[in-house]
């Protein structure tokens, strides 16, 4: 595949250009075979280790966008692949964004480490110390699908974004119904090993019950590949929950007609006598409270 012209004429300067070009068509149509072991060739041996570690996510298609020089030695590589979102099955076009250096050996594909800002804040104490955090390596939104409830007044529901990653993620866009509801969470940059929380809150009136939407949550510039993330989440609002009908004893046609501020209790139902004929006992009331004694004090002589 050849870098579109335009593009590569911010890199015209670069030394050994069209070895470049080839290096990098070759690194990705490995990965897009899915052979990581013979694209480890194409990275510097200093970034080897986080290449084995880092997750190779899958796409079936790629295409360049450009070559960018930041130096002599070193470019900013820029690509698109057609990623498999893992929420939604379905394929998206991200942008990757890739830094490749030149040594003695020719142009290598050189991954970020730890900054050395991070380093110091570790060993200077500047800011507490905790425990590493386990990375699976994945990002996660859970739960699944986002229920609010009828019986709720506050009409929020809530999901959590977790990274596992070994980098930050920036959440540059979420998709729902505005007419339905507003987003009372605002979430940026969620760092490596971090959680964030997405509420939003239904604005309605409606009395139907078990309503659906969608919420749709765009992570991108995250993975160590520099795609992103879209995750497709079912909205369940007016939910009444099998246990709340229960707890309140409303069968469907009463849950139906149900409105909001209708004053209910809930409905706590004797036990039935067993069909066998046993006897129940009575429950054991429970004992009065000891009465203290007073222990007479002594007159001093």
């Amino acid at each position: 595949m050849n870098f579109p012209l335009i593009l590569l004429l911010l890199a015209a300067s670069l030394p050994q250009q069209a070895e470049l070009e080839k290096r990098i068509g070759s690194y990705w149509d490995l990965l897009l075979a899915q052979d990581k072991n013979a694209a480890l060739q194409y990275v510097e041996p200093e970034s080897r280790n986080r290449f084995i570690q880092r997750r190779t996510p899958y796409f079936r298609s790629w295409e360049p966008m450009g070559i960018e020089e930041q130096s002599e030695t070193k470019a900013l590589v820029r690509v698109r692949i057609d990623r498999l979102m893992e929420a939604s099955r379905s394929f998206y076009k991200m942008p990757v964004k890739e830094v490749w250096v030149l040594g003695d050996e020719g142009w290598h594909l050189q991954l970020p480490q730890l900054t050395s800002k991070a380093l110091g804040e570790l060993y200077s104490g500047r800011k507490e110390e905790k425990p590493a955090k386990k990375l699976t390596g994945e990002l996660r939104l859970l739960p699944q699908s986002l229920k609010i409830h009828f019986l709720n007044q506050t009409n929020r529901g809530s999901v959590f974004l977790f990274n596992g990653l070994s980098v930050p993620v920036q959440v540059t866009r979420i998709e729902y119904d505005k007419e339905k509801f507003i987003l009372e969470e605002k979430v940026g940059e969620v760092a490596s090993g971090e959680k964030a929380k997405i509420s939003i809150r239904y604005l309605g009136d409606e009395e139907d019950k078990d309503l659906t939407s969608e919420l749709r949550v765009f992570v991108e510039g995250g993975s160590e590949e520099g795609g992103g993330e879209m995750f497709d989440v079912p909205v369940l609002y007016n939910h009444l929950s099998p246990a709340a009908r229960a707890l309140f004893g409303l069968n469907e046609a009463r849950a139906k007609e149900l409105e909001r501020g209708d004053p209910f209790r809930p409905t706590v139902q004797a036990p039935e006598p067993p069909k066998d004929g046993t006897q129940v006992l009575p429950p054991i009331p429970p004992s009065p409270p000891k009465k203290s004694v007073a222990t007479p004090k002594t007159q001093a002589e």
